[in-house]
């Protein structure tokens, strides 16, 4: 954007509005200029015109009339946002390797699952019995 933006004058400050979680674009963004009088002919020209299959609305916003945060979060992209350290943590703590304690834990609580499914089947009278492949003997 600040490539296209630039045919109209000098720009300072470009922010695309992030999602926290995702790091995708929220559809909206802020363009600052060097002058006032250049950003007024920009939003004037860019109102309503189609950029990337979407509607641009352009719009001049006085300096008096901006507030603190327009730029804070200005580095972000869909590869650095704030949220992104904590999901790869997550998902690290996630995929580690269990402990073999937790492990029988989780294998006695689904043989114990599979058991009481089949007694219900077996009171609606389905007679079947469930071998579990995959688990190994405790």
């Amino acid at each position: 954007m600040k490539d296209y933006f630039k045919q109209f004058g000098k720009v300072t400050r470009i922010r695309v509005a992030r999602s926290k979680r995702t790091g995708k674009s929220r559809g909206y963004g802020y363009i600052e200029f060097l002058h006032p009088e250049v950003a007024k002919v920009a939003a004037e020209s860019m109102n309503n015109y189609l950029m990337c299959g979407r509607l641009l609305k352009a719009t001049y916003i006085p300096p008096e009339k901006q507030h603190f945060g327009f730029f804070m979060g200005l580095n972000w992209t869909e590869n650095t946002y704030p949220k992104l350290e904590n999901r790869r943590k997550m998902v690290l703590r996630k995929n580690r390797d269990q402990s073999t304690e937790n492990y029988k834990s989780y294998i006695e609580k689904s043989l114990n699952k599979l058991s009481t499914l089949e007694g219900k089947l077996q009171e609606k009278g389905i007679n079947i019995k469930f071998q579990p492949i995959d688990v190994p003997k405790l």
